[in-house]
């Protein structure tokens, strides 16, 4: 259940979220809502203001996962890997040197 961050009245919603993420320490879903705000933005930058009473404002943080390496990368880690694990078992030049 992401935490619920509660405002009486606040200047922006999307601004308490992007403070909250800048402290650290924020889930993704947290939830910002506001019973009154009084400088917030919308799309397009347009005002998004909300009369106390009159409405109820909220703003969700989302924190995609970091992407995964490039395919090349992965490619190139698993290579190295198998070449660690065959030299580790003591393949030299083309033929097993049992212990």
């Amino acid at each position: 259940m992401p935490r619920i961050h509660r405002f009486d009245e606040t200047d922006s919603t999307n601004e308490r979220a992007l403070e909250a993420f800048a402290l650290g320490g924020c889930e993704d879903g947290e939830l910002f809502v506001a019973r009154e705000q009084r400088a917030g933005r919308g799309t397009r930058g347009r005002v998004w203001e909300s009369a106390p009473g009159e409405g109820l404002t909220v703003s969700r943080l989302h924190l995609p996962a970091p992407p995964g390496p490039p395919a090349p990368a992965v490619t190139m880690a698993a290579g190295l890997a198998v070449l660690d694990a065959v030299l580790a078992l003591g393949l030299r030049g083309g033929r097993l040197d049992w212990p």
